[in-house]
């Protein structure tokens, strides 16, 4: 897929245990992991973020599909 300006790219982790929140990190080569947020599906929508926050990013949890959505708004491409 072909990511262009102001695109909204969503990555989705599954799972198939019972789960309440889910931590997002990342990782480039050569380097430690990197929290980026931990979303908690509740009563409302919760999500702690990275301090300092990572711009553009957003989570969201749905515990009757299983999923939990990790979002980036894009706003330049290299």
């Amino acid at each position: 897929t072909q990511v262009t300006e102001r695109m909204l790219v969503n990555l989705s982790c599954t799972y198939d245990v019972s789960a309440q929140s889910l931590l997002w990190y990342r990782q480039y080569p050569g380097s430690g992991l990197e929290f980026l947020l931990l979303v908690i599906e509740s009563s409302k929508k919760t999500v702690v973020y990275a301090d300092p926050p990572i711009p553009r990013l957003d989570g969201e949890m749905s515990l009757k599909d299983r999923r939990v959505d990790l979002t980036l708004l894009c706003i330049t491409v290299p």
